[in-house]
């Protein structure tokens, strides 16, 4: 089993392409309006969170943990992105400078049914955000699937993909 787990998060981080414009009637969907404020101490925009107070149960616990990843990002802050992600994701922050951050997230889609089928234990959610890389001034719109697991009484990021088959 954690061997499956392993080669699906592996191909979750390898996916490169894109995810195509697909809506389903049932798909969930928040809203986020951006308050993009460019600070004097960083030049560059702060992230708007996702406002707690739309979600309950287990949205609401991702939405959380989702909130503490986009800070974690913005800040630079190793040890916070390690507290929000799985041990797998934790490798990859040795490779991670953190140049690609969260303007705003626009939607979340927990209705999502990826193919291949992550194991049980896994919520997928799309998210579509603006984003933005340091020292680029032109913000990036984009949707990406991200992969969490309830571990250690929290729920935690375990990998993040641009593609896989709906």
């Amino acid at each position: 089993m954690l061997k499956i787990i392993c080669i699906f998060c592996f191909t979750v981080l390898v996916a490169g392409c894109s995810i195509g414009n697909t809506t389903s009637a049932d798909e969930v969907t928040k809203k986020v309006t951006p308050d993009q404020i460019v600070t004097e101490d960083t030049n560059h925009t702060q992230p708007q969170y996702i406002d707690e107070r739309d979600y309950e149960g287990d949205e609401l616990g991702i939405v959380k943990t989702m909130n503490l990843y986009i800070k974690a990002v913005y800040e630079k802050d190793n040890s916070l992105y390690d507290s929000v992600v799985t041990e797998p994701m934790t490798r990859a922050t040795e490779m991670n400078d953190f140049k690609k951050y969260f303007i705003s997230i626009h939607k979340l889609d927990f209705s999502i049914k990826p193919y291949p089928t992550p194991p049980k234990d896994v919520k997928p959610v799309v998210i579509e955000y603006t984003g933005q890389i340091l020292g680029d001034e032109n913000t990036i719109e984009d949707k990406q699937l991200f992969l969490f697991r309830f571990e250690d009484g929290i729920w935690k990021l375990i990998g993040i993909s641009d593609h896989l088959n709906w």
